[in-house]
């Protein structure tokens, strides 16, 4: 099965509040072109995501929520997966691991999964990322993404953000 990814970066800590983070240049959002499994079964995505911010406090640190897509040989598109991670605090080069899962449905959605395709997929976004709102939810583990970013901070400290040395960001 070939694999595809949407993928999306949030800021701000709640939806009702707005969000201390302007988006200077970029695209927040996108989606991956469809790869083919190598001999070991993994699907190496190149992406670029490429986001300026402007900042007013660090509070709604950003967050990348994906989605994970599969494609059968027929052209049909099923929801593999969710998953987010929270970007690092402190300028680096990391490599960040992203658990993904997948709503669980009832009996009944379950047998139609397996006969038909499909599984149950969230209806809003935001339970992808927040918490609160997906602690109800019964779901299953369905794998790991690896993405690699390359973070560069600049006028934090002329903007009165300093970030302390001691205490671990990540």
């Amino acid at each position: 099965m070939d694999f595809f990814l949407r993928y999306g970066i949030v800021t701000g800590d709640r939806r009702d509040e707005p969000s201390r983070w302007r988006l200077l240049g970029g695209e927040e959002s996108g989606q991956s072109h469809a790869v083919f499994p190598d001999v070991d079964d993994v699907h190496a995505i190149c992406q670029p995501i490429d986001v300026h911010y402007a900042v007013s406090s660090i509070q709604g640190w950003p967050k990348i929520f994906v989605q994970v897509w599969g494609q059968s040989h027929d052209g049909t598109n099923d929801l593999q997966g969710y998953g987010f991670v929270s970007v690092p605090m402190a300028s680096g080069s990391y490599d960040l691991s992203i658990r993904t899962w997948r709503p669980i449905g009832s009996f009944r959605d379950e047998i139609t999964s397996v006969l038909v395709g499909g599984h149950p997929q969230v209806t809003a976004e935001e339970i992808i990322y927040n918490d609160d709102d997906r602690f109800r939810l019964k779901t299953e583990s369905t794998g790991e993404i690896i993405i690699h970013l390359e973070i560069l901070h600049k006028d934090f400290e002329r903007r009165g953000i300093v970030f302390n040395e001691n205490v671990p960001l990540f």
